[in-house]
């Protein structure tokens, strides 16, 4: 969910008059490189695969969202320094559209959604919720 945390508001919000596109930065190639030798660098010192599972996890996104479609966006910047432009007056409808009615998009959202009630309903079972809180421990 890493890249959509950091674009949507990014390109949706803040810079939805410029770019309307909430598929900017965190869905290029280069943040999954630079997120990749981050997470490296951190398992090098410390010792912890946290980055290392962030950027699989920003890898799968990717592929979820299925970046190869979109490769002026992807292969940012090979293909110029901007991104593709959208509506910023359409930008959620056309989300919203497609959450509905694609399955393109509604079959990896709702694999998601599972996926994270699944672990949501182990912590609280387990009663672990405030490990994860404050320790980030499953």
């Amino acid at each position: 969910m890493l890249p959509d945390i950091i674009d949507k508001p990014l390109g949706g919000v803040i810079f939805k008059e410029t770019l309307g596109n909430g598929r900017i930065y965190a869905h290029t190639l280069v943040f999954l490189l630079f997120a990749w030798a981050a997470g490296l660098m951190w398992w090098r010192r410390y010792r912890r695969p946290g980055g290392l599972i962030l950027a699989g996890g920003s890898l799968m996104h990717h592929l979820l969202d299925g970046m190869w479609r979109y490769p002026a966006t992807f292969f940012w910047p090979l293909y110029g320094w901007g991104f593709p432009r959208g509506h910023p007056e359409e930008w959620f409808w056309q989300w919203l559209a497609g959450l509905l009615h694609d399955p393109w998009v509604y079959v990896p959202e709702a694999a998601d959604g599972i996926v994270l009630l699944v672990i949501f309903g182990q912590l609280v079972c387990r009663e672990g919720v405030m490990a994860f809180l404050t320790r980030g421990r499953l």
